[in-house]
């Protein structure tokens, strides 16, 4: 048996099928809209909603955007109100990745655990023979997969449990998309009992995702969602990993600087990524060591949209950081002071905003497939294993540790440096960069 999807992305790899017609028994076609289901590879069943030519008015440039994030959901839901129901965040782990609490369930997933039994969550199946509807979830969107222009939004048990589901969406032509709905349920076997009712199910799915689409106030919140944060790289540190704030002159590259006395920053000492557990640089690190050296409690965040930005990339919300900028600015100015103090000569970091994030090789089947050996290896103590000409017979502690040196070769390969997009920068980056 495999082991679950943790991620949107490994939905795709566990279910190499899962957005084609191979592999699944049509349960009803209705032209347009079809009902299939499958066994499940984790165990249960897999039953897919799939509806053609959804019909979106004014959809957004780029389509891969057409599912909004959690917490711009969560923010701004007074405004545009939410017939599906009051939500709360609990968590933001980066943007587009959240735990959230739903207030209320809409009848179309009642609907749905009538007809196929219970679903795989066992929080769901509470909330629905309370009849209160408060339900937990860790949501998840993903852009531009598996395709480009894809979105996908994804709900899974933040404490291991199996996924609830995942919503898909492709564009089509003439601002028409293609929407499927796949989630799990525990029975091994399809309820055919409830045939009769896949029809007007269907209908219902149909009306459900073209209102959910098109809901008041569904445009703004998207020009809100892309505008919520802001993307930060930093240039021009080839002579050495850039400063931080220092409280004692106790090492060898703290640097001293009299214009920073009158903002309580005259010492400085040079930022080494090991204090953080890193071996290479990453710039989300060290923006988060820098802010937290001044006491401005911001979060920095290296992903976006379940994608990992380049290492001289970083985020941070939009109006965090407006309000941070000014104070940020200073402090960095005098950086680059006691950067070219110690190194001599002109030159300096510099840090610019608003650029074009750029992502990291998504290498998450690399993940997935680690996680599905040490399943199957659970039930066996030893391991041989073929060494150039020599069989050994290895430990499980053997193999976690060559495991660990999978996961660090991993790592390595995420840090490589990738290709800096050349971009015309605004007035201000020229302010941050001077």
């Amino acid at each position: 048996m495999a082991v679950p999807p943790e991620c949107n992305e490994e939905w795709f790899e566990l279910v190499p099928n899962l957005l084609s017609s191979q592999g699944w028994e049509v349960a009803i076609d209705k032209g347009r809209s079809s009902l299939s289901h499958r066994d499940c590879p984790w165990g249960g069943h897999i039953i897919k909603c799939s509806m053609e030519d959804v019909v979106v008015n004014n959809p957004p440039e780029d389509p891969s955007c057409i599912f909004i994030r959690p917490e711009t959901r969560e923010r701004y839901q007074a405004r545009c109100g939410e017939r599906f129901g009051r939500i709360e965040l609990l968590e933001i782990l980066a943007p587009g990745e959240a735990v959230m609490k739903r207030f209320s369930c809409f009848g179309l997933l009642r609907l749905l655990t009538v007809l196929f039994g219970r679903l795989a969550r066992p929080y769901l199946e509470f909330s629905f023979a309370s009849g209160d509807g408060i339900c937990t979830a860790l949501q998840k969107i993903t852009r531009d997969y598996p395709k480009k222009g894809d979105c996908n939004t994804g709900l899974f048990h933040y404490t291991g449990e199996p996924p609830e589901g995942l919503l898909h969406c492709r564009p089509q032509a003439d601002g028409k998309f293609h929407v499927s709905g796949i989630f799990t349920v525990s029975a091994d076997k399809f309820a055919r009992w409830a045939a009769s009712y896949f029809g007007l199910m269907m209908e219902s799915c149909r009306r459900t995702c073209q209102w959910w689409l098109n809901r008041p106030g569904v445009e703004e919140l998207r020009s809100l969602d892309q505008q919520a944060y802001v993307t930060l790289t930093i240039q021009s540190w080839q002579r050495g990993f850039p400063f931080l704030p220092s409280r004692e002159d106790s090492t060898e590259s703290t640097v001293t600087i009299a214009a920073g006395e009158a903002l309580g920053l005259p010492m400085w000492t040079r930022f080494d990524p090991y204090w953080e557990g890193d071996e290479k640089f990453r710039f989300s690190t060290y923006l988060q060591r820098f802010l937290r050296s001044l006491n401005i409690p911001v979060v920095v965040y290296d992903r976006l949209d379940g994608r990992l930005v380049v290492p001289y990339q970083c985020l941070v919300r939009s109006e965090e950081w407006t309000e941070i900028r000014p104070r940020f600015v200073q402090a960095f100015s005098l950086q680059k002071t006691a950067y070219r103090h110690a190194n001599g000569g002109t030159t300096a970091p510099n840090v610019h905003e608003n650029s074009k994030p750029r992502f990291i090789p998504r290498l998450s089947c690399e993940a997935l497939n680690r996680r599905i050996e040490r399943a199957q290896r659970k039930s066996f103590q030893h391991n041989v294993v073929v060494r150039h000409t020599f069989v050994e017979v290895q430990s499980r502690s053997d193999e976690d540790h060559d495991d660990d040196h999978d996961v660090q070769q991993v790592e390595e390969r995420h840090q490589r440096r990738a290709k800096t997009d050349s971009t015309l920068h605004t007035r201000d980056d020229l302010l941050l960069a001077n």
